[in-house]
């Protein structure tokens, strides 16, 4: 009897070792994420009400409106209101289709996890984004294209 308490205690602690090192980060996760759907319209300086998503410093920035997330209060963060449609208008507005599932549940995930950042060097290339000098061309709107 004993053994299979030790058992199981060993399995509850290997579980809950993968579930926090499954734990999304800004940098491993959600970057590229935004990367992908966002920073189309969320980037540069007609960002929608100042909201630039191309950086955590200006995703914790927020817009002329105030925060968009609150560290550990997923319900309480107007992006992920406005990933699941439950604020209009639901984002992005390149949708349908909208963020997968999976996608919101990791995005509830790392704002319920306190935001953490992860590491810099780790972040994946970020989409092709124009600056205001630049001929836009397919490898802008490549990823909006595969989409439709």
């Amino acid at each position: 009897m004993l053994w299979l308490a030790l058992r199981l205690l060993t399995l509850l602690l290997l579980s809950a070792s993968v579930l926090a090192a499954a734990s999304p980060t800004y940098h491993d996760d959600i970057a590229p994420l935004l990367a992908n759907r966002c920073l189309v319209c969320h980037s540069g300086a007609q960002a929608p009400l100042g909201l630039r998503l191309d950086s955590l410093e200006n995703l914790l920035r927020g817009s002329q409106r105030g925060p968009v997330v609150h560290a550990g209060d997923a319900a309480g963060s107007e992006l992920l209101r406005r990933l699941t449609g439950s604020s209009q208008p639901r984002m992005p507005l390149s949708g349908p289709p909208f963020l997968e599932a999976a996608e919101i549940a990791m995005v509830e995930r790392w704002i319920n996890a306190d935001l953490p950042a992860g590491n810099e060097s780790m972040t994946r290339p970020a989409a092709a984004v124009p600056s205001l000098d630049e001929v836009v061309d397919y490898r802008h709107v490549e990823a909006i294209l595969l989409r439709r």
